[in-house]
């Protein structure tokens, strides 16, 4: 049964029991992409959309595709394409984003599996959305590699205390960090997740200034209520 999640300036997305929801870890890759006018990027592996519609609306000038394993999920992707009034801004497809792979894309965007083990879904696709046994990162960044034109960029995100990980699924796809971004819960705490831009080819690495979603009263700060359209809280009231 779909389920409606509203978003910002009247948009809403549909969300199904077969479907991985919508995360914090998403909205913030879609805030942290950032392409050219005229660009194409793909979302690898697009679930039910949320991540497609939200980088959509971020890039506005950008046309963005999709591929999905999973009829059930890329069936709602469309649906929330529709009703955000979407569908003209790029193609959803069933298929498997390690095959069939080739050089026509800007960037390529993904929200991978970041779970090694632990309990099962009930349901099969939500267990291979979200574990990594089933689609690692090292198969994620080499088809992300084969997808990318020339100087495209990978954008992802992934467990900050795994990017030994991440940087050696890179390595292996010829691929290197070139823009990173640490998130936090809150000053003072270790960083939760990575925000990753990586390129094929050697370069400097920028890190950006890391991004705080509560400050040290437990409140969210402007960029939080600003990555999330939300209207900061009062201060004084509390």
């Amino acid at each position: 049964m779909a389920q409606t999640v509203e978003l910002f300036d009247g948009y809403t997305l549909l969300q199904g029991d077969d479907c991985f929801p919508l995360t914090t870890d998403s909205v913030l890759l879609a805030d942290f992409l950032w392409a050219r006018p005229g660009q194409r990027g793909l979302e690898m592996g697009c679930g039910c959309g949320g991540l497609w519609v939200l980088a959509a609306l971020h890039l506005p000038g950008c046309q963005l595709d999709g591929v999905e394993l999973e009829p059930g999920p890329l069936a709602l992707a469309r649906e929330n394409q529709a009703r955000c009034g979407l569908s003209h801004r790029g193609v959803l497809w069933l298929g498997d984003l390690r095959q069939g792979a080739e050089p026509r894309y800007d960037f390529c965007l993904c929200n991978p599996p970041y779970h090694r083990g632990g309990a099962a879904c009930q349901d099969p696709a939500r267990q291979r959305a979200r574990n990594q046994r089933h689609t690692p990162l090292e198969e994620v960044c080499q088809a992300a590699a084969r997808w990318l034109r020339a100087k495209g960029s990978f954008f992802f995100c992934w467990p900050a205390r795994q990017l030994d990980q991440a940087w050696q699924a890179l390595g292996q796809a010829g691929m290197a960090p070139r823009r990173l971004r640490f998130v936090h819960h809150r000053p003072g705490a270790p960083a939760y997740l990575a925000l990753v831009e990586a390129r094929r080819g050697a370069g400097e690495q920028q890190v950006l200034a890391p991004l705080f979603l509560q400050d040290e009263e437990g409140r969210e700060t402007g960029e939080y209520c600003r990555i999330y359209h939300r209207s900061p809280r009062d201060t004084e009231g509390g």
